[in-house]
């Protein structure tokens, strides 16, 4: 018995020499846009952020945090920012072109690297719930 695999790949691809599709890189412009339209939306921020947030705030007291989650959250943000994204600016729809995977997981490290910073700096003590809180005195 054979087995056969076929890779369809739509829309356009770099390869190198020997016909290899190479990996998709970082666009650091993108990854600015993106940035800021999530920061910029208040749908965005009401609906998504602020639940991540407040987790993340609650992970944090309990000693229970780990940025590689933190990252994984932000990505959720950041996938749903860039289907917004294109749904409001581009006809086609193309949200995984517009901002590729690298650009999205940049923009979730730099959330969760962001979280990191204002939660030593005293941030989002108000977002705790009341078992949190207990951890934290």
């Amino acid at each position: 018995m054979d087995f056969f695999l076929c890779v369809v790949v739509f829309g356009e691809y770099e390869t190198n020499q020997r016909g290899d599709v190479m990996a998709e890189e970082l666009d650091e412009h993108a990854a600015t846009e993106l940035s800021l339209y999530i920061d910029n939306d208040g749908d965005l921020y009401r609906q998504m952020t602020v639940p991540i947030l407040k987790n993340l705030a609650n992970k944090k007291a309990q000693g229970k945090y780990n940025h590689a989650l933190a990252i994984k959250a932000f990505m959720y943000l950041a996938d749903a920012g860039a289907k917004k994204y294109a749904k409001e600016f581009d006809s086609a729809g193309n949200w995984y072109r517009i901002f590729n995977v690298p650009t999205r997981k940049e923009v979730a490290k730099d959330a969760a690297h962001a979280f990191e910073a204002e939660w030593k700096a005293g941030s989002y003590r108000n977002y705790l719930t009341q078992v949190s809180r207990r951890h934290l005195q």
